[in-house]
C-alpha cells in the first residue's frame, strides 16, 4: 500500500512539472508571442502545437509564416518529423529556455527543410539551407545542423524558402 500511494504522490508531482500553457509562452527579449488570428485552423499542422505568427524582415521585405511552436523538450523531439509536405508561409519554431549552441538533425524528417538559427534578440545567426533528410537507419550517419552561435531559437521552413525570400543572417525575426 505504501509503494502505491508513493507511486501516486510521484505522478502527481511529475504532471506539476509540465511546461506552462502556450498562451502564458513569453520570451527574453521579443516580448510576447501573439496567437494567430486567422478564424480557421492552419493546414498541415500539428492541433495539440499553439500556432503563432513570425515575420523575417530582410533587405527584400517582410515575409510571413505561421509557425507552430514547439516548447517543450517532448516538442522539440518530435518537430517536423513524419510530416510528408509543408506550405510555403509555414513552419515550427522550436524555443529554448535560454540561448546555447544547438544541433539539430533530420532523422524520421521526409521532406528538405531550412534551418534558420535566430538569437534571442531574434536576428538570424546561421541558415542550414536545404537540409536534407536522413534515410539512414545508422543514427551516426546523420548529419548534425550546428547553430555555430549561441541561440535562443530554430525556426525550420520548407527547404528553399530561404533562398527563394533572399532571407539571410542579420536578418530579424519578429513575432506578432
Amino acid at each position: 500500500m505504501r509503494k502505491f500511494l508513493c507511486l501516486i504522490l510521484s505522478m502527481l508531482l511529475l504532471t506539476g512539472c509540465a511546461s506552462a500553457p502556450a498562451g502564458d509562452l513569453k520570451t527574453n527579449s521579443l516580448g510576447y508571442i501573439g496567437d494567430v488570428d486567422t478564424g480557421k485552423k492552419p493546414v498541415l499542422m500539428n492541433p495539440d502545437l499553439p500556432v503563432k505568427k513570425l515575420v523575417i524582415v530582410s533587405e527584400k521585405g517582410s515575409s510571413e509564416f505561421q509557425v507552430e511552436i514547439a516548447a517543450t523538450d517532448a516538442q522539440r523531439k518530435s518537430g517536423l518529423m513524419n510530416r510528408k509536405s509543408l506550405d510555403d508561409d509555414k513552419g515550427m519554431l522550436f524555443v529554448f529556455q535560454r540561448s546555447g549552441f544547438v544541433n539539430f538533425w533530420m532523422k524520421n524528417t521526409l521532406i528538405p527543410l531550412d534551418l534558420l538559427f535566430i538569437d534571442s534578440n531574434g536576428y538570424i545567426k546561421h541558415i542550414a539551407r536545404s537540409a536534407q533528410p536522413c534515410t539512414s537507419t545508422n543514427d551516426r550517419d546523420c548529419v548534425l545542423y550546428n547553430s555555430n552561435f549561441s541561440v535562443q531559437y530554430v525556426l525550420e521552413l520548407k527547404g528553399g524558402i530561404s533562398d527563394r525570400l533572399g532571407l539571410k543572417e542579420g536578418d530579424k525575426a519578429k513575432w506578432l
